[in-house]
């Protein structure tokens, strides 16, 4: 299972901090940006009302072997 990575003061903003292995509760809300297949992709998301950051979505490795093929064809043309 992937982490998930949420600001300290989402999870105890006014309590003792949990350590590694502790089970938590969190309240996540979200807009439905879009569907792939059985995955549902969140905007605007929050934890317990903080705002978490957005990370850069997957690139596909198809694709991201085909960006590093035209990079390296660009840079054998100069």
């Amino acid at each position: 299972m992937k982490e998930f990575c949420i600001a300290k003061e989402a999870i105890a903003p006014d309590g003792p901090v949990p350590e590694p292995g502790d089970a938590v509760t969190v309240e996540l809300a979200g807009a439905v940006d879009r569907i792939d297949g059985d995955r549902i992709y969140l905007r605007e998301v929050t934890t317990n009302g903080v705002p978490v950051p957005q990370e850069a979505p997957e690139v596909p490795e198809e694709e991201r072997v085909r960006e590093m093929a035209a990079a390296a064809d660009r840079e054998d043309t100069l």
